[in-house]
């Protein structure tokens, strides 16, 4: 019974609130200067959701998928939704793809504004004016987790990975107002093209497996104020739909990676 207390309170202390986009206010902003990137690598599926529900949203903004040497039609699906497709070329030595691909992305964006999205995302109505005008109001960078939909019965084991995810990125604990969580996710990320390529960018986070912990880590060095949210209400995904197997190697790999990035206080918490 002392070991549920405890574990009820320390579980109490590291998420106390996770905000979400569900009651943020829909407001119609100039959003031209924002530059949407997603690096996709045999996302033919996921990619034609994804750029049907940006298509259905109501502005104006540029958009760049970034075709990382697929082998599949994730050219062909991204062109036919009429956005700039860029070929990065040959992974350089010393460079691990999905940076690779962000980078290149950033380079060939005019938008004084990025917004990094992967490909297995979709967004809800209204959902990048509810994410951009949050992102207007509380600048720094912004770092969204997004809602995980599940349609199959195993991706139920991913709520417990997903709960220690939102506990190891201290944005949600009891002392959240003191004290900016230095790491984000890297599903959605948002921050000014100054900020980005003043940090070094994805170029000074290329050999990072959890790139965008690394990445967040590095601006939130130059005094970038980080937020971190829930996608509810703006945007969600739908998280290994090829099976069980492919949610065990995709956790193993992120908590292999990110715990060596996550403040050992949050760590030893965790883990208690």
């Amino acid at each position: 019974m002392s070991f549920l207390l405890v574990g009820l309170v320390l579980t109490a202390t590291l998420v106390i609130t996770i905000p979400t986009f569900k009651r943020v206010k829909v407001v119609k902003n100039n959003m031209s200067c924002l530059s949407i990137i997603i690096p996709a690598r045999n996302e033919e599926r996921n990619l034609t959701f994804l750029l049907e529900s940006l298509q259905l949203q109501n502005a104006t903004f540029e958009v760049i998928v970034v075709d990382d040497n697929s082998t599949d039609d994730t050219e062909m699906v991204a062109k036919a939704f009429g956005v700039k497709v860029v070929h990065p070329g040959a992974l350089p030595a010393g460079w691990l793809g999905k940076s690779w691909a962000c980078w290149n992305g950033a380079r060939e964006a005019k938008g004084s504004v990025l917004l990094f999205l992967d490909a297995d995302i979709t967004i809800e109505k209204d959902g990048i004016e509810k994410v951009f005008f949050y992102y207007q109001q509380h600048g720094g960078v912004l770092s969204v987790h997004p809602y995980h939909i599940v349609k199959k019965p195993y991706e139920m084991f991913s709520a417990l990975f997903h709960y220690i995810t939102f506990a190891s990125i201290g944005a949600f604990h009891l002392f959240k107002n003191w004290k900016s969580p230095s790491v984000g996710f890297g599903q959605c990320l948002l921050c000014s093209a100054a900020s980005y390529f003043q940090s070094g960018g994805h170029e000074g986070v290329k050999k990072e497996v959890v790139e965008n912990m690394a990445l967040v880590e590095k601006m939130n060095r130059q005094v970038e104020f980080i937020t971190c949210m829930s996608g509810q209400g703006s945007l969600s995904m739908c998280m290994y739909p090829k099976g069980i197997k492919t949610l065990i190697r995709g956790w193993s790999k992120s908590f292999a990676s990110g715990a060596g990035k996550t403040e050992a206080i949050y760590l030893f918490l965790v883990s208690l």
